[in-house]
């Protein structure tokens, strides 16, 4: 468990996410609610972004089919969206042979999730340039669904990679 900000969050990948958020000024709710998924199952979502109106579940690998199903199923009870965003903050660069050697940002290692309206049913991973602009979007970086032009998003890109690297930095670790 990480101790961060008076806030014990129980993954580094949580911990990192928060840090992200706040550098980026996003305000966030850790760990909001619990969900009964069934009666069984206790679903407790990492975050709620309550100016996006939006739930963020991350994990540190690509995301289980049963992790998917989840989303599916907090979806279809609240009627907001649900993201999960698999990887640590980061912003990954590569060139890309495609666009005569320019490059491609991967903000999330594994890729970025989303349940919507527009897919019911399904938890769909976005392609990479997709991913990116749904993410400077759900973290309020942009202000609507259009495409986003190339030097804003190396501009956004930047600063995001501000925040992740401000997100990875050194925890307080408390064992239990």
């Amino acid at each position: 468990m990480i101790f961060h900000n008076g806030q014990i969050f129980r993954t580094a990948t949580e911990a990192r996410w928060a840090r992200s958020f706040e550098y980026l000024q996003v305000p966030y709710e850790y760990e909001k609610q619990v969900f009964k998924l069934d009666e069984s199952f206790d679903y407790l979502p990492d975050f709620w972004l309550p100016e996006q109106n939006i739930w963020i579940e991350v994990k540190k690998e690509v995301p289980k089919l049963e992790e998917r199903d989840r989303a599916i199923m907090l979806y279809e009870i609240t009627g907001k969206k649900v993201y999960i965003f698999a990887g640590f903050p980061n912003v990954l660069s590569f060139s890309d042979p495609i666009r005569n050697g320019g490059y491609i940002y991967e903000i999330c290692n594994f890729g970025t999730y989303v349940v919507d309206d527009k897919n019911p049913g399904a938890c769909i991973q976005f392609p990479s340039k997709t991913a990116n602009e749904a993410m400077m979007h759900v973290l309020g970086l942009t202000k609507s669904d259009s495409p986003i032009q190339e030097d804003e998003f190396r501009m956004l890109t930047a600063r995001f990679n501000k925040a992740a690297n401000y997100g990875n930095e050194n925890f307080s670790w408390i064992d239990y």
